[in-house]
């Protein structure tokens, strides 16, 4: 991509933060963003209410949360419009799932954000790390029709169709704007079905963690440390503007 695209799509986590932190750098990109008469949506694991948060903080109009699940747009300067994007009968079979699953998993415990959840629930890595029982959980997910992915911090599962690209899709639809058009950036695993999407995406360079693992990476992968998370998000933005 040689020109400054119309909107520009990001990962939260890992992607415009700075070892788990907001830094300076997070508000250049978005300077650099509105300078170029652009937009930002950020597209994150992180539940609902960061989507709130996030728009009242730094003036953004959409903010897309859980994985894909949810879409919030600004209406007035304190209010939003919440979209799911799963039916009814998916969020109550993940309610009915998520109480199997503490029961059956004696000590399992949620991310404290699932209480702030309504299309997907969570479980913190480092929690699963001691849990010691990854393969049983992914099974027991399965079994159920219930799927799972993994952020840089949560494995996140939901019930019925999920996906950041399923979201992206809704959302250009509905702004009637060309993919080709727009950027994507991320570094995790649960950015693959986006990177599969856009003919224009970029990995920062932290994402060689996961690269291995990718069936489709993205068109641009960063390298160096002066690339990782947010940092590669900003000089690759200014090399388009």
């Amino acid at each position: 991509m040689k020109k400054f695209p119309k909107l520009v799509f990001s990962d939260f986590d890992g992607t415009l933060t700075k070892q788990g932190k907001f830094s300076p750098a997070f508000f250049d990109v978005l300077e650099l963003i509105k300078t170029n008469e652009s937009d930002l949506i950020i597209v994150t694991g992180r539940p609902l209410s960061w989507a709130h948060f996030l728009i009242t903080h730094f003036e953004l109009d959409t903010v897309i949360t859980e994985g894909g699940g949810m879409i919030s747009n600004r209406i007035k300067e304190s209010r939003f419009e919440d979209i799911p994007l799963v039916t009814k009968d998916a969020i109550n079979h993940l309610e009915q799932t998520t109480k199997e699953l503490l029961k059956h998993f004696n000590g399992i415990q949620l991310s404290e954000d699932s209480s702030c959840r309504i299309s997907d629930r969570a479980i913190d890595l480092g929690f699963l790390k001691n849990f010691d029982r990854d393969s049983e959980i992914e099974n027991f997910f399965s079994d159920r029709k219930i799927n799972f992915s993994r952020s840089n911090v949560h494995l996140n599962f939901w019930a019925g169709q999920i996906s950041k690209k399923l979201s992206i899709e809704y959302f250009l639809a509905k702004k009637n704007v060309d993919q080709n058009d727009c950027l994507f950036f991320g570094d995790s695993l649960n950015d693959e079905s986006a990177f599969e999407f856009f003919n224009n995406s970029v990995g920062v360079s932290n994402i060689k963690e996961v690269q291995d693992k990718l069936v489709s990476p993205p068109k641009v992968i960063l390298e160096g440390k002066e690339n990782e998370e947010i940092l590669g998000v900003l000089n690759y933005l200014s090399t388009l503007s």
